[in-house]
This record gives structure tokens, sequence and C-alpha cells, in this order.
């Protein structure tokens, strides 16, 4: 049996039609078998049917709630990629329920394999009891897990990298920032080309100086802390870069270059991700080696690691130099955090290859919008490699044939269009949330769908009209559900302005308006009135600092009508 023969993809996982048939007589009937038991219970596909249990896999918290996964096992052998995922808020109720559970049809067997390392997958005849083994060189080049039926035929083999085509004192790094294309607003070409990580004047003068906190330890810094150690992999592990004197002054013709700048920015990320709440996501330490993979061109994140591993080739130009390919593989492993072992499927593939472009596209164009779609502007867009784009006008067809990462330009480019409509902050927030959310299977309107659910739990639908635009525009989701009267009339009557600035406590309210704003009266999340505004005394504005945290509702009066929109303040 060939491994065409057998599609084990999520996205596949449910078979329409099936009837449960199982050839184990002797298996005793069991009911979820649960080692927690939620204050709501969700429901368990085929829970009472013979073979079946549930068992809770890993369990996350975030800002909306609480996340559970339980496996899905089959005469105690765990169903590969499937399970059920619960969404609950912080009171206990239920948010969302997602499952792609499998029915118990099994395509006959003898049951000869003893190794106690049994999985199931599912193919269009049934389901296949094989055993798991891994294949894992020590430079991480290969590095796969293979599963085999009971005659030793390969099934199925998928990748475990996801490949790219606490501190103690303050240390000084010569870094890239955020690449020398973007902060010089040029193209690649001329001085600005590899040149066998050759040094020049051009890309000298696209070094800077910054500090951020590094490791002290022993008389000696160490790019290390809670997220990121930087080390040379290999048959041993060595360290990278370190400094006595607390400076990582290099330039791109020397090794410790690439160090520093991983270091730098996936740190930097670190503090940008604990201002807007989530601290959480992600704690733990990854180790990162910045001249991985043999000199491939090419970068990965190992899940299957202890600890997991981030390489990044030097080929072409060297990844680790391109801020957006260390935060694209970084957000690899912010997703495998949040939804382990979820990336299973041919669009989830392509989904977290779009939610990478996102928060690398996010955190460069923070930096400089000078051609922010370019997703790699130094390591692609030239004769290494393409390159991506984060302003695609692609729509989202069923069933059309297109690699991950051409697919993960729907959402990347989706998700951008809401980061220029409400703004940086709120948008990380909304999509790191949504990381948690994750499962297998997970096609991109399901993903849409599911961010509408979570922009409601955290910002109250204050902002999906901005969301479901940017999702309607991709073709991610068929309707918002917003009314279009409503819509309309806000667009041409009236805008505010600096919503995000107010939520984040930086800056006032002010609005622009087609027609004359007669007043505003500020309401609580109790429907008290507590602040009024009249325009006698010239355009109005609302001063963030005059509020506390919490939901709003603006009351705007114009000369044509009475309008009502929720702000919110968070910070």
């Amino acid at each position: 049996m060939g491994k065409k023969l057998i599609l084990v993809l999520c996205s596949l996982v449910i078979q329409v039609g099936l009837i449960a048939q199982s050839n184990y007589s002797n298996f005793k009937t069991t009911i979820s078998q649960l080692s927690k038991v939620p204050d709501t219970s969700p429901t368990f596909p085929f829970a009472y049917q013979q073979g079946v249990a549930y068992r809770l896999a890993y369990e996350r918290s975030s800002l909306t709630g609480s996340h559970e996964f339980y496996q899905q096992y089959i005469n105690d052998s765990k169903v590969l990629g499937s399970g059920l995922k619960v969404h609950y808020r912080h009171n206990g109720e239920i948010i969302v329920q997602t499952d792609n559970c499998i029915t118990p049809n099994f395509k006959a067997t003898n049951k000869t394999l003893e190794d106690s390392n049994l999985v199931w997958i599912n193919s269009n005849s049934g389901l296949i009891l094989t055993q798991l083994s891994e294949v894992q060189s020590p430079d991480l080049t290969e590095n796969n897990e293979i599963y085999r039926d009971e005659s030793g035929t390969v099934i199925f083999e998928r990748s475990m990298n996801h490949l790219f085509h606490a501190p103690d004192s303050i240390a000084a790094f010569h870094v890239f920032f955020p690449d020398p294309i973007t902060s010089s607003k040029s193209s690649y070409g001329g001085g600005f080309v590899d040149n066998n990580d050759q040094n020049n004047t051009s890309l000298q003068n696209e070094i800077y100086l910054k500090s951020i906190e590094a490791k002290f330890e022993n008389d000696t810094f160490w790019l290390e802390n809670d997220y990121i150690k930087m080390v040379q992999l290999g048959s041993t592990v060595k360290p990278a870069a370190h400094s006595k004197n607390g400076t990582f002054f290099y330039n791109r013709s020397e090794l410790g270059f690439e160090d520093a700048n991983v270091y730098y920015h996936i740190t930097r990320l670190r503090a940008h991700m604990d201002s807007i709440g989530h601290s959480k996501l992600g704690k733990r330490q990854i180790w990162s080696d910045a001249h991985g993979l043999a000199g491939s061109d090419n970068s990965l994140y190992a899940s299957n690691t202890n600890p997991p591993r981030i390489l990044f080739g030097t080929g072409g130009v060297d990844d680790a130099e391109d801020v957006t390919v260390v935060v694209h593989e970084y957000g690899h492993a912010l997703t495998d955090f949040a939804a382990p072992k979820s990336n299973i499927g041919l669009e989830r593939g392509a989904l977290d290859e779009g939610l990478c472009d996102y928060l690398a596209t996010s955190y460069k164009t923070q930096i400089s919008n000078y051609n922010w779609e370019n997703v790699f502007p130094w390591d692609g867009h030239n004769e290494f490699n393409t390159g991506r784009l984060a302003n695609s006008k692609r729509i989202y067809i069923e069933g059309e044939i297109l690699d991950p990462h051409s697919r993960g330009e729907i959402i990347s480019s989706a998700l951008m269009e809401v980061y220029f409509d409400i703004g940086k902050n709120l948008t990380d927030q909304l999509i790191y949330e949504s990381f948690y959310f994750l499962d297998n299977g997970m096609t991109l309107p399901q993903y849409g769908n599911i961010l509408l659910t979570v922009e409601e739990e955290l910002f109250e639908g204050l902002y999906k009209e901005d969301l479901c635009t940017a999702l309607k525009n991709h073709d991610l989701i068929t309707s918002c559900f917003v009314s279009l009267a409503e819509s309309s009339a806000r667009i041409i009557d009236f805008k505010i302005i600096n919503s995000e600035g107010f939520a984040n406590n930086n800056g006032a309210l002010s609005f622009k308006s087609t027609s004359k704003i007669e007043s505003v009266n500020v309401y609580n999340s109790l429907g008290k009135i507590v602040a009024g505004y009249t325009t006698n005394e010239g355009p109005i504005k609302i001063p963030s600092q005059s509020f506390t945290n919490g939901l709003y509702i603006l009351e705007v009066k114009t000369s044509n009508a009475i309008y009502r929109h929720k702000v919110v303040k968070r910070f």
C-alpha cells in the first residue's frame, strides 16, 4: 500500500457514511475516560460506541478563558489528528467546541504489532493500526515521524520541521532594524547583495545600535533568557556568541552578528507580547542556531525536540539576518505551544504559514512601512527566493490546488487589512489569542469564523465590522451579521479617530464627519452617563486619561441622526 493511496491529512479525516464495524469483540465498551470533568460538559462524539475513549491531552489558559484538547482513542490507541477541542470562558461556560473525531470503522488486521506506541491512521478503507517511529539526524535536516502497518509498509510519513520556503543585565547589540532593504528604502542589488556574507559600506550603514536584557553569569553575558537561547547545534551543543563586557558588536561577515540579530528581535517581540497581555503564550525556552541546516537556504522550527529548536540556514542571504524570517519561525513555536501537535491538514498547514507571515509583517511594519507588503524583503525578493506578499488580492476557493505558502497569503493579507483598520496592538492581541483555538484539519473559512468568535470574546464586537470586511474581501466568510444600513450610515456620516490610541491610554478620541456633530455622551457598561461633550468650544476630543479601563458606549448626535458606538479602554 503506497503513501499516495492514503491521505491522512486532517482535512480528509472525517469519512462520510462510515458504519461502526469493530473487529475487536473482546474490547469492553467504555464511556469517555476523562482525566478532568469541566463545569460544563462537552459532547463527545461516538463516546458510547465500542472501544472509543477520550483523554485530556493538554490545556492552555489565555485572555478569553481556557482551552482543552481531548485526544480520541480507539481500543487504547490514539487516532492521529482526531479529537475534541473545547474552549471555555473564565466562568466555565463553553465558547465553542470543535471536533474531527473518527467513527470506529476498521480495516481488517491481525493486530500483530507489539510496540506500545501504536497509532490509528484513517484511510479511505477504514482505520489502520500503525507503529510510530522517528528518524532524526543530529543537525535536524531529517526529522520525520514514520507510521508503518503490521507488514512494515509505510502508511504515513510527516516532517516535524515547519519550514520557511529571565534576564539579568542590559547588553548592547549591533543589528539590522529591521533589515537593510527596508531601513535603507532600497531594493536588492548594487551594494545591497549578499556576496557570500561580505560586509560593505552600504550594509554597514544599516546596522543599528540597540540594547536589551541578556543573561549575565560567571562574568559573561550570554544570549539567553526565558524564551530563547542561542546555541550551536549538531552532534554536540555548543554556546553561541557571548561577551565579557556586554557588547555584541559584529558586522555581517562575522558569525556573531546573526546570533545577536536573532536574540535581539525575539526578545523585543516577547516584550511586545507581554505589553498586550500575552506573556503566557509560548512561555518556554527555545534553542536557536543562527547557522544551522548545513548551509542550506531554508529555516525551520522543530516541535518534537526537547527543548524545541529553531534553525536558520545560511544559503543565499543568511535567514537570521532577515527579521521577518526570524519572527515567522518563532511564530510556529507560538502556535505549537498554544495548540500542540495540531498542524495536520492541507489548509491547516497553510493557515499556520499565513499566521506566521502576518506576525512577521506586523513586526516589520511597526518599525518601517516601506514596502510593508514584502515578506522576507532581504532574504527573498531576489535571485535566491521569490519572497511572499501580505497584500495579495487572492480569494479563498474551496478545492483550489495551491502550495501552503501561496494559500497562506490569503490569511496574512486579510489580517494586514485588519492591522491597518484597527492598529497593530489590537490586531496582534486578537491573532495571538486565536492561536489557542487552532485545531487539526481546520480550514481557512473555519478559522475566519473562529476569529469572529474570539473578537467577540475579547472586544465584545467592537471591531467586528472591520474584521468582517477584511475576511469577506478574501471570501473567508460568507456573512458578517452586521446591519448594512447601520454600517453605511456610520461610514457616510462620521468616523471615530484613534480608537486604538484611546484603548491603550495613548491619546484622545476625535471625530471626522460629513455632517455637523452636535454632542457626544459617554455611557459606562451600566448605562450611566459618565461624560458629555458639545461642539460649543470647538471640535470634540475625548481624552483617554479621563477614563478607567472598561467598555464605553458613545452616543453621537449629528445633524442627521443619533448613533451609538462601542469603545474600549484596556490599559
